[in-house]
């Protein structure tokens, strides 16, 4: 069984979440009130028009106010997640599932797979109605949304599906690890994470993003010439270029660099390639010759 938070531990933890949240909202108010106060510096005046500004602002004050609501709902629920008990609650859930089907408590792994699936299960029933609103409101009023009902279903489908497929084995064979290294199990997890996480720079970008974006090699011409001669002016090992299709999604546009060793790769959002044009396309790659010189791989633009 596991026991629940009790006394001045509970409290203790409570204390500190508010404390971590009392900070981070009023770093965000500040920042809340500088968007409101933004304008135009003259040196890009001639650059940015006002009503691009007032866009833009909208569209930052409305994430803000979003955040503002979320955090303050998400304290709630931790809140109440530690003072109804609802972990241990979980847990003996778990272990009565377990003898359901035949099992006993010794079966501490599948228990404890079975454990984060209720919480998971939760969170996300109660977070749901937040991201719909996020996507199809805020999103959708700036423009930006281009996610149908239909779209969104099917990548939850998907993304739960590689979490049971992938995240299960992994989380049983890290809590295995534990099992196996008793006190000096922080140094073994460290260097099982260590792995994983290579691992998923060669996995993610090559098998699992495929099964929700179709990446097209980008058609020869004078971008694609230009690009590859930026990588090869700071040594980058570019072997692959990539379009994405990500206008099926969303409006915003991005472009990043990725890869291990001698196979690097660049991926253009076909959304970026409609909104610049091929010299500022370039501008934007050419940010990353003094990122690349401290390792820096991946390079993320946001146009709003």
């Amino acid at each position: 069984m596991l026991l629940p938070l009790t006394g001045s531990w509970k409290n203790d933890v409570i204390a500190f979440i508010t404390i971590i949240y009392s900070w981070e909202t009023y770093i965000k108010v500040r920042q809340y009130k500088k968007i409101c106060n933004a304008k135009i510096p003259k040196q890009l005046e001639e650059y940015v028009d006002e009503e691009k500004l007032e866009k833009t602002k909208a569209y930052q004050k409305d994430n803000y106010i979003f955040s503002f609501i979320t955090d303050a709902l998400d304290l709630i629920e931790t809140i109440l997640m530690f003072e109804l008990n609802l972990l241990p609650y979980l847990w003996d859930l778990a272990e009565k599932v377990l003898l359901k089907f035949g099992y006993n408590s010794e079966y501490e792994i599948l228990q404890s797979l079975i454990f984060i699936g209720l919480f998971k299960i939760i969170n996300d029933i109660i977070n749901l109605p937040q991201d719909l609103y996020h996507t199809f409101v805020i999103e959708a009023r700036h423009g930006f949304n281009n996610t149908t009902l239909k779209l969104y279903i099917i990548d939850e489908i998907k993304t739960n599906l590689l979490l049971i497929a992938f995240g299960g084995p992994l989380i049983s064979l890290f809590l295995k690890i534990i099992q196996w290294t008793g006190d000096k199990f922080y140094f073994y997890v460290w260097i099982f994470m260590a792995v994983v996480q290579l691992l998923l720079l060669i996995i993610y970008p090559n098998f699992i993003q495929p099964l929700f974006n179709k990446f097209t090699p980008l058609e020869e011409g004078e971008l694609k010439s230009k690009i590859e001669a930026i990588a090869a002016s700071v040594n980058y090992p570019l072997k692959k270029l990539f379009v994405v299709d990500n206008s099926k999604r969303s409006g915003h546009s991005n472009a990043y660099l990725f890869g291990l060793g001698k196979n690097k790769r660049i991926v253009l959002y076909d959304t970026l390639l409609k909104q610049v044009n091929d010299e500022e396309i370039c501008s934007i790659l050419e940010i990353e010759k003094e990122n690349n010189n401290n390792s820096n791989n991946k390079l993320t633009i946001k146009f709003e």
